[in-house]
């Protein structure tokens, strides 16, 4: 793994003491802050174009990922979450919907799993940074870039998840051309976090929250029944 820094933005001094006596002799080189402004300081002076946040709640989860989001020179910026309490499935669901890319649990019991489940994660994010770049879509006021996982409406930033985001660049990316939904179900399945196998009724509720979060753009994504959706060339 590269030696640069990871950023880590704790909400107290309990956790700064556990992070160090815990998780900083394994991820060498973090740079621990209390402040989220400090955090976007380190951020933009060239550390892993990724944050770690400690999780206190979703409403302040909200607000330093619309901080770091609505910063134009940090919108390739991968968001992750941690507690180190047990969080329920349904929080650390509504954290991935707001474009967090994934919540780690740092419980005694789990500590070792979820720490080479972020080493893995850094190596891949330093790797997409010297990766090809893909192709950045600009589509009817929609611009999505797949290199720095963001998209904007007419220059506002919306957060969608990852599934949401494959979708909509899949479409994007081939006006015209009819994405099925045995592809969608087969990206579900590939990037479910378990062994339960990911059912039809997901595409829907997939389908229904992209369009929702697209709001007055929500009317590009045309459904072909029985086969799949598609954009309007």
């Amino acid at each position: 793994m590269k030696n640069v820094p990871l950023c880590v933005l704790l909400n107290n001094f309990s956790s700064a003491e556990w992070i160090n006596s815990n998780v900083a002799s394994k991820i060498k080189n973090m740079k621990v802050t209390f402040d989220i402004e400090h955090a976007i300081y380190n951020l933009q002076n060239k550390t892993i174009p990724l944050i770690l946040v400690e999780f206190s709640t979703i409403k302040e989860l909200k607000h330093i990922s619309n901080m770091i989001r609505n910063n134009n020179e940090l919108s390739d910026i991968s968001i992750i979450s941690f507690s180190i309490d047990e969080v329920d499935l349904t929080i650390q669901t509504s954290a991935l919907n707001l474009g967090i890319i994934d919540f780690y649990i740092f419980s005694k019991e789990k500590l070792e799993f979820e720490i080479k489940k972020l080493k893995l994660n850094i190596d891949r994010i330093i790797l997409q940074e010297g990766a090809t770049q893909q192709k950045v879509l600009n589509f009817n006021g929609i611009i999505i870039d797949p290199n720095k996982f963001y998209v904007k409406i007419e220059g506002k930033s919306i957060n969608l998840t990852k599934s949401e985001f494959f979708i909509l660049y899949q479409l994007l990316k081939k006006p015209g051309w009819t994405l099925s939904r045995y592809d969608i179900l087969q990206y579900l399945n590939t990037i479910s976090s378990n062994d339960k196998i990911v059912g039809e009724r997901v595409i829907d509720f997939q389908i229904f929250n992209l369009r929702k979060k697209l709001k007055n753009k929500q009317s590009i994504i045309k459904t072909v029944r029985g086969v799949g959706y598609k954009v309007d060339e």
